[in-house]
C-alpha cells in the first residue's frame, strides 16, 4: 500500500469516552514510530467519544503527525449485534467492534488493529510489510511488563 508519498498505513482501533486519554496516547506513539514519509490513516471506532474530546485528539494528533495523519471517527455506539454479544464482565462490545471492521471498512484491504491501552515501541511500517501468506488475520503475541525492569515490584 504505497501512495506518491510513500508508505500509507491503515490503523484501526475502538474507544469510548473513558478511553479516549489512552486511545490518544497508543496513536501519538504509532505516529512517533512511522518514518517522515509514511501517512497513518487511523479509523478510529468511536463507542461514544463527546465531540469536544474528539476535537482535542484530532488537534493534538495532527500537531504530531504534521500532515501524515488522516483521523475518521467511524460511529458504533449503535451496534446492537456486537452490544449484545457481549459485556461478560470481562470483555466489553467496544472490545468486540473490531469484528465490525469488514462491514465498516468494505474499501479498505489490510488494516493494523491497535488496542487502545498500548504504546508502540517499534517502526509499525516493519510490521505493516510483513506478508500474509494467504491467511487473513496475523496475530503478534502481547507482551508486559517482567520482573526483571527496575521499577517491578520484587
Amino acid at each position: 500500500m504505497t501512495n506518491a508519498d510513500g508508505d500509507s498505513i491503515d490503523v484501526v482501533c475502538a474507544s469510548d469516552e473513558n478511553y479516549a486519554m489512552a486511545t490518544c496516547a497508543c496513536l501519538a506513539s504509532a505516529i512517533h514510530f512511522v518514518g517522515p514519509t509514511v501517512r497513518l490513516r487511523v479509523h478510529l471506532l468511536d463507542a461514544g467519544i463527546r465531540t469536544q474530546t474528539q476535537a482535542k485528539l484530532r488537534r493534538s494528533l495532527n500537531a504530531l503527525a504534521k500532515g501524515r495523519l488522516e483521523l475518521t471517527f467511524i460511529d458504533i455506539a449503535s451496534a446492537s449485534e456486537i452490544r449484545s454479544q457481549a459485556n461478560s464482565g470481562h470483555i466489553n462490545w467496544v472490545t468486540l467492534s473490531k469484528l465490525l471492521m469488514p462491514r465498516l471498512l468494505p474499501t479498505v484491504d489490510r488494516v493494523l488493529w491497535l488496542d487502545s491501552d498500548l504504546i508502540v515501541c517499534d517502526d509499525l511500517l516493519e510490521l505493516w510489510r510483513l506478508p500474509l501468506h494467504g491467511k487473513a488475520i496475523l496475530a503478534l503475541e502481547e507482551s508486559t511488563i517482567g520482573p526483571t525492569l527496575p521499577f517491578a515490584p520484587d
